[in-house]
């Protein structure tokens, strides 16, 4: 069961689904429209006991909502929204018949209804939002090189530049960096010398470019020490591979240890 309501001005639909159709339920429905998109002048509906009740006469009153009920037997007299459960019921019905589950079936028809056109080349959702909407069809007559041209212009930082960056190890609380490439527009990507970071522009300040020469792009790779001398079998490189030939000799303490004896205990008679 669904409750579906109509704005008259923009013809966007608001489909809520319901597990039983009791006042309660319907109120709470129109409430959760409500704190979305305003609280409407006027409510058109059929003569369902959801709507005639007492309970919702009081939230009308309460809101400040005229509530004006249709004809009996003459659906014609909320045509708008009478036409659209048509609708629903016939291009949800085909999506499931494509093999959509009924919840994607249902988003996959509101989203293309709201972002049709209509004579006047406006959506119901540019004429209730004010805004076009982003669809896959929409982002085929985006330009590419208009978003790439403002995202330079709102960056901070530009690449390459030197900064100082929030350090939350040990060490300074400020470190040296490059700027190597922007996440976001407010996160970039810092080469230091503890490898590549993340840091909002927050925790970045900007830097001398006279300090450039101290501060070269880090590549951060590791270095293994070997603790035994390579094998003959391990010992063969290839050409693109590079080895550490550094052997580290294991310290020893000089400190006597005890030998403990587990089965025997100690005497501590004195002589």
């Amino acid at each position: 069961m669904w409750l579906i309501c109509v704005d008259a001005f923009s013809q966007f639909p608001f489909v809520v689904q319901l597990s039983t159709t009791t006042t309660v339920d319907t109120v709470s429905a129109l409430s959760s429209i409500f704190s979305l998109e305003g609280i409407p002048e006027t409510i058109v509906s059929d003569n369902g006991p959801q709507f005639t009740a007492e309970a919702f006469k009081h939230f009308c009153s309460k809101l400040g909502i005229k509530h004006i009920t249709t004809a009996p037997f003459h659906p014609a007299s909320n045509g708008l929204a009478e036409r659209f459960v048509r609708s629903f019921k016939t291009a949800v019905q085909k999506n499931i018949d494509d093999g959509l589950s009924l919840k994607f079936a249902v988003s996959k028809y509101l989203a293309t209804y709201r972002a049709m056109p209509n004579a006047e080349g406006k959506s119901p959702a540019e004429l209730l939002h004010g805004r076009p909407v982003r669809t896959l069809l929409s982002q085929l007559f985006e330009s590419p090189r208009k978003h790439l041209e403002a995202s330079k212009r709102k960056m901070k930082f530009s690449l390459k530049q030197p900064v100082f960056a929030r350090n939350y190890a040990r060490g300074e609380k400020w470190i040296k960096g490059v700027i190597v490439k922007q996440l976001g527009k407010m996160v970039y990507r810092v080469n230091t010398s503890f490898g590549y970071i993340k840091r909002h522009v927050n925790q970045l300040k900007t830097r001398s470019s006279s300090d450039l020469s101290s501060q070269p792009i880090f590549e951060f790779t590791p270095n293994f020490i070997n603790a035994t001398p390579p094998s003959s079998s391990q010992s063969t490189l290839m050409p693109s591979e590079e080895r550490s030939t550094e052997v580290v000799q294991l310290r020893k303490s000089g400190r006597i240890r005890k030998v403990i004896n587990r089965f025997e205990s100690d005497d501590f008679r004195k002589t």
